[in-house]
């Protein structure tokens, strides 16, 4: 991962210290920590003999029926691929017009990506963070200006997308993607 992308999930993992469930939180860390070292193993209440794919962890806590459980894996990639996806949109709106403040994308985003899971709670208090978003200047040039949101955040968002897509199909097919609000 080059010097760039990680600023990028360093981003991620901002935004998520703001909007994730306090119990969820704990699995993103640890998956955090798993992709950027590049290992997919994670301490689970079931003993891994060996190292495992992530798609094999997740099936082995559904196996256990520890899936549903807020700290389990399953939600943990659940809401990280949730985020994630807010986090496309936002980029993506960004870096197709220069004109699109901060405030808009990220209101566009929330709104297709993360408030169909969100109650009345979570909403109410994400739609008063969407009040006192960064400005574009600011917030683009913390990113390294306009020409690296255009080129590394199109890219970002053109390869990241398949992979939120992967894992979509794979929670889906599993029957992991749950739609219960928080």
């Amino acid at each position: 991962m080059g010097v760039r992308k990680r600023e990028w999930f360093v981003l991620f993992l901002v935004f998520w210290s703001f909007t994730a469930k306090p119990r969820v939180s704990f699995s993103f860390g640890v998956y955090a920590n798993t992709f950027l070292s590049g290992r997919y193993f994670r301490l689970t209440p079931f003993s891994l003999k060996q190292k495992q794919q992530l798609f094999d962890i997740l099936l082995d806590e559904k196996k256990a029926n520890a899936h549903a459980a807020n700290t389990s894996c399953s939600k943990g990639l659940l809401w990280l691929k949730r985020f994630l996806e807010f986090v496309i949109v936002l980029v993506s709106k960004l870096a197709e017009n220069q004109q699109t403040e901060t405030k808009e994308a990220a209101s566009v985003a929330y709104a297709e990506k993360l408030k169909p899971f969100h109650g009345w709670v979570s909403s109410s208090a994400f739609s008063v963070v969407l009040q006192f978003p960064p400005a574009r200047k600011g917030f683009v040039d913390s990113l390294g200006g306009e020409d690296v949101l255009g080129s590394d955040g199109k890219e970002l968002v053109e390869k990241f997308g398949p992979v939120l897509k992967r894992i979509d199909d794979f929670l889906t097919k599993e029957d992991l993607n749950d739609p219960t609000k928080v």
